[in-house]
């Protein structure tokens, strides 16, 4: 199964955005990155901003970040399924992380920006 991570994601006093966390699906070699401003409630919809892909190193990766980007931590990992790929403009994943059990649903929407909705898994 391919893997999710959400690091926080603290920038610098100096830096362009606020601090935030970067929520990233693997796929194939590299990770699909959105902006997100929190990790997401039960039933909640909201809009994220996509964001350059990464290496997969961001799996694992914790620490100061080069270019006084800031640093991150890994707050939440986990796996989903099925695989996605660079391409699609819409998703539907079942995800299993620490923080995050049930269904993820992302659709772009324009510009960048992606509707999300989080369904959580029936008890």
């Amino acid at each position: 199964m391919p893997h999710c991570v959400i690091l926080c994601h603290e920038t610098p006093d100096t830096a362009t955005v606020d601090s935030h966390l970067d929520f990233m699906l693997q796929a194939n070699d590299e990770l699909l990155t959105w902006r997100w401003d929190e990790i997401p409630q039960d039933n909640q919809v909201f809009v994220a901003l996509r964001l350059a892909n990464h290496r997969i190193e961001y799996l694992t990766l914790e620490g100061t970040l080069s270019d006084n980007r800031g640093t991150v931590t890994r707050i939440d990992h986990g796996t989903f399924e099925p695989p996605i790929e660079n391409t699609q403009q819409q998703f539907s994943i079942s995800i299993q992380t620490t923080k995050l059990q049930g269904e993820l649903v992302a659709q772009s929407l324009a510009e960048g920006e992606w509707e999300f909705r989080f369904f959580p898994k029936s008890t």
